[in-house]
């Protein structure tokens, strides 16, 4: 009855340097990837005992750091190869639906990926609605 959605490329991993929560988590974007504002992601949890638990969110923030730097002026220093550092960027993600209702937070090195056609739907609670009213546009699908 129920078909799992195609998934997409993981594009980051769940950070372990930021609490993860049920409601909220924050992923590290992986190289040549980005996300941006309101991008839908998903990603998966098992449970002890084998059971599959899929999460789904929206990107409320997006950062970009040096990883290294200690003071604002580092970044001059960083500039010139004088200090070493690592430009990172990482996306706050604000949970939308968990399936089954299993409310756990997202264990840090979790994959996340975009969720892109039915896989989004599904996170935006798309698939339930009979009919549906145009309310906004959205920068993907």
């Amino acid at each position: 009855m129920d078909e799992k959605p195609a998934k997409g490329e993981a594009v980051g991993r769940v950070i372990g340097t930021e609490d993860s929560t049920p409601l909220e988590f924050w992923a590290a974007v992986g190289p040549n990837q980005f996300l941006q504002l309101d991008d839908v992601v998903a990603l998966e949890r098992t449970l002890p005992g084998g059971d599959s638990v899929e999460i789904y969110g929206v990107v409320t923030q997006v950062r970009a750091r040096h990883e290294g730097a200690r003071f604002d002026s580092d970044v001059f220093l960083i500039s010139e190869g004088v200090l070493p550092a690592e430009r990172v960027e990482a996306a706050r993600i604000l949970t939308t639906r968990y399936e089954p209702e299993v409310f756990v937070p997202p264990l840090p090195g979790s994959e996340v990926r975009k969720a892109r056609g039915e896989e989004r739907e599904r996170a935006l609670f798309f698939e339930g609605m009979t009919s549906r009213v145009p309310a906004g546009l959205s920068r993907s699908d």
